[in-house]
């Protein structure tokens, strides 16, 4: 009796209903690579760009990352507390927007959209002279 009850309990369910969202994400280990510039979108709302420097192994070549954030908090985090050279770690959705080039053509661009950032350590500060 009780090997029944446990087996019924363990037992998946799955629904028919479709999924809600798909989504993609991306996860960066690296290091800040430009001091942090605010801008302003044709709509007004402030965002920041940045490049972050990811190397999976000494052996390996440095790759390069663009992350842009639009977040209020953490534009303000950014500007604030993040300097280059700052070891992050980014969590960032993947989006890929189409758009036509000035000749015609198509085109596409991949974006790394910042949903989480955690600042793990800072640059020294140089002395002041």
């Amino acid at each position: 009796m009780f090997r029944n009850s446990v087996a019924q309990i363990s037992k998946r369910s799955f629904t028919s209903s479709g999924a809600r969202s798909y989504f993609a994400k991306a996860q960066f280990l690296g290091r800040i690579g430009a001091d942090i510039e605010e801008s302003v979108s044709a709509n007004g709302k402030r965002y920041v760009r940045y490049p972050i420097a990811v190397q999976t192994n000494k052996d390996y070549p440095v790759n390069w990352f663009n992350i842009v954030a639009f977040s209020e908090k953490q534009v303000d985090f950014l500007t604030n507390y993040v300097k280059k050279g700052s070891l992050v770690h980014v969590d960032a959705a993947i989006t890929q927007d189409s758009y036509e080039r000035e000749d015609g053509s198509k085109a596409s661009n991949i974006a790394f959209v910042q949903t989480k950032l955690d600042l793990l350590s800072s640059p020294k500060s140089e002395p002041e002279a």
